[in-house]
Order: C-alpha cells, then structure tokens, then sequence
C-alpha cells in the first residue's frame, strides 16, 4: 500500500502509510498516523496536552480521521484525546484510568522513582501534560485489527498496555513497551 494522501506538513514517515508527529521535551512523546488498507486514518497515541494545536492542525490537513486508540492512558499518552471530537478506543485495562480526573493512575508509586530529581518533578509533569478525562467509545483487545495492523497486549508499564503489529512488512508501533523513566 503506498499512500496517495497528501501527507500534513511536520510528519515524519516512518513507515508506508505510517508517520510520525514528535513533540514536547526533546521531542519524546509521540503521536502516530495510520492509513490502513481502505483509507482510513488512525491516530495512535495523544501525546501530552501541550501538542493538542499542532495534532488538531495535522487532523484538519488529513481532513479528519477516523479514531484514535491509546498505547495506554497514562497522562503522557491521552493529553490531546479530550479535546480532538473523534472516537477514542483503549484495551479494557484501561477504560477506568482513561475516563479518570486523575493525572497518575492509581497504581503508579512515584516514590519508588530512584533518581530523586525525577520523583520530585513527575507529579507536576503529569499534571501538566494531561488533558484530562477521555471518553471511550470502545475498546480494543490482542487480535484485534486496526488499519490493516494487528493489536498486541504488553502488560507491565500500565495494565492495559498495547502495541500494533503489521506481519506484511514487520513494523511495530509501540509506547512505552521499553521504558526508562530515570534515563539521562
């Protein structure tokens, strides 16, 4: 499938039909757009609130997309999802943390952190970063398709943690599945 859509301005190819808005510190934190098979465009990851400008611009240039579906819903991957007016979808482990005021899900113990200056700053981070509750249209779960990509459940950094898989030519899209919160 190569892509005949007229790609927005600022994203980075990463794969045939799959590209890449970078953004925030360092530019880290990632949102990916899926074209499947039939045309349609999937937003995988919402980033941190800060971006929600440039990912609404993005959207506008593709002329609208059909969904977006979250890795997880830790605020640094839901921040732009409240504000995009499209169906969000998220693994059932987290529907509760996606639909929560909170900005740290309930299991996460930031005092457990080993690197003191990053224990310090992650609640404000978090807080800053998320855009608040999401609706969740629907969930997604291991097998399931999305844009010609197949849905992979990694447990661990969240409970409801997922990944795509595309067999035909081997990428995976994934947040978060290899995590250093402490790395320099």
């Amino acid at each position: 499938m190569n892509s005949k859509r007229s790609v927005p301005k600022g994203l980075e190819p990463v794969a045939d039909g799959v590209w890449l808005l970078a953004g925030d510190i360092k530019k880290a934190m990632n949102i990916y757009f899926i074209e499947g098979p039939d045309g349609e465009i999937v937003q995988f990851d919402s980033a941190t609130s800060s971006m929600t400008k440039r990912n609404r611009r993005v959207i506008e240039e593709f002329g609208g997309i059909d969904r977006v579906v979250l890795g997880h819903a830790h605020a640094d991957h839901r921040g732009t999802a409240p504000g995009l007016g499209v169906p969000v979808y998220c693994h059932p482990d987290e529907v509760a943390d996606a639909k929560s005021p909170a900005s740290i899900a309930p299991y996460m113990n930031l005092r457990e952190l080993e690197f003191a200056p990053v224990r310090w700053i992650y609640p404000f981070l978090l807080r800053r970063w998320d855009g608040g509750p999401v609706e969740i249209a629907g969930t997604v779960e291991e097998g399931d398709g999305i844009a010609g990509f197949e849905v992979i459940h990694f447990p661990g950094h969240a409970p409801g943690l997922i990944g795509l898989w595309r067999e035909s030519d081997r990428v995976a899209v994934v947040s978060d599945v290899v995590y250093f919160v402490d790395s320099a």
